[in-house]
């Protein structure tokens, strides 16, 4: 399932369960509800990874050496000092690009994370109310 079918299940379900729940609270629904939401959990773990990967492969780590990479460069191709080199490496395309895709990125996985918590916590939500019924 891709994310953007996830996202609307989920908001779907939310606003199936949120009607339901306050009218029946029906042990066998809260149930149903729990299963609909764990199977969205088991679908959104892949997508939480992948996004993870990303973030990982755009950070402060990467982001340093793609300016020292274009730093160096520039101090073989035009014979500068490294603090000049680094200053004009950080204003480059290629460095910018790299910096606009990592907001994207984390952006990305902080969006997958929060809907993977939400669900997380409708799962934890519906539990408690089934053990707390008789």
């Amino acid at each position: 399932m891709i994310l953007e079918e996830i996202k609307t299940e989920f908001d779907d379900i939310v606003a199936i369960y949120n009607n339901d729940v306050f009218k029946d609270r029906n042990k066998d629904l809260l149930h149903e509800y729990s299963d609909r939401f764990t199977k969205l959990y088991k679908e959104i773990g892949p997508h939480c990874s992948e996004t993870y990967g990303y973030r990982t492969m755009h950070d402060d780590k990467a982001a340093s050496a793609i300016k020292a990479r274009i730093a160096r460069g520039l101090m073989e191709t035009e014979k500068m000092t490294w603090n000049k080199a680094e200053s004009l490496a950080a204003a480059s395309q290629e460095y910018t690009d790299f910096l606009q895709e990592r907001v994207f990125y984390y952006e990305s996985w902080d969006s997958v994370d929060h809907l993977r918590n939400t669900i997380k916590q409708y799962i934890i939500n519906i539990g408690l109310k089934i053990s707390s019924m008789p």
